[in-house]
């Protein structure tokens, strides 16, 4: 059997015994989602499941509520799961070491800036206006 990962397509099918009322809302599920009715069940499943565990294991996890009014691209940031490794990392650190700085290992990858190429125009006749003009200290008086 393999392993189940987030996008995996899964198939199932709905018990004999599946109370009326329950297909009918299912039924309103999919007339009002449509094409996303699939992700909306899924979704539902899963959180679902996630309640389950943690009414198993209460002392394994600590629930953090997303705030209200942020963003979805917020949201998707909080979700993801790296991000969720590296919040629990700085809280386990803020509850073993409260008075220490929190520090990052560094990344293998280093950002450097992009730097602009050249913000101004290179234009031959107005470098050699400007030198003639503005440059010429040959005229200046050195008595």
């Amino acid at each position: 059997m393999s392993e189940f990962i987030p996008g995996k397509v899964i198939s199932f099918r709905l018990p004999r015994t599946t109370p009326k009322r329950v297909l009918s809302h299912l039924e309103d599920l999919k007339s009002h989602h449509g094409r996303k009715f699939s992700s909306v069940l899924s979704s539902k499943l899963v959180q679902m499941l996630d309640e389950e565990i943690k009414k198993e294991k209460p002392d394994d996890m600590l629930v953090i509520p997303i705030p209200s009014g942020i963003s979805q691209d917020e949201r998707e940031f909080l979700q993801n799961e790296k991000n969720q490794a590296l919040i629990g990392q700085l809280i386990t650190h803020l509850l073993k070491e409260p008075d220490k700085m929190v520090t990052l290992p560094e990344t293998e990858q280093t950002i450097e800036p992009k730097l602009e190429e050249k913000s101004y125009i290179q234009n031959k006749a107005l470098q050699s206006f400007a030198q003639k003009t503005f440059l010429n200290f040959d005229d200046d008086d050195d008595d």
